[in-house]
């Protein structure tokens, strides 16, 4: 079942998934690209997997690091006031309310 399931999953995802990024194309035409090239990865056998698999690993450390580069980028790019520049967006005493935080869980006797 590991066999069949797994990659009808993977082909019904990427399909969909690679149609919102690329719409010019229909699912059905990237779900037949998909299948083709899981079918022909499966058929190259398990070192040729590996090899893509670590190609792929390899890819998405590459965009992990580039992310981490540009906001370390952005935060010493940028002048602050300090500490409290960094948690404005979580907690900012200007616009803090505590009776509307209460409000929720206040038990009103339903």
């Amino acid at each position: 079942m590991d066999y069949m399931l797994n990659p009808m999953i993977c082909i019904v995802w990427c399909s969909q998934q690679a149609q919102c990024v690329c719409s010019g194309y229909p699912v059905l035409t990237w779900a037949l690209f998909f299948g083709a090239v899981f079918t022909f990865l499966n058929i190259q056998g398990i070192k040729t997997s590996a090899r893509v698999n670590t190609l792929l690993a390899a890819g998405m450390g590459a965009v992990v690091a580039v992310f981490f580069m540009a906001a370390a980028r952005y935060i010493f790019g940028h002048a602050h006031d300090g500490a409290d520049y960094f948690t404005r967006p979580f907690y900012d005493p200007q616009m803090w309310n505590i009776k509307s935080v209460l409000a929720a869980t206040i038990d009103r006797g339903a």
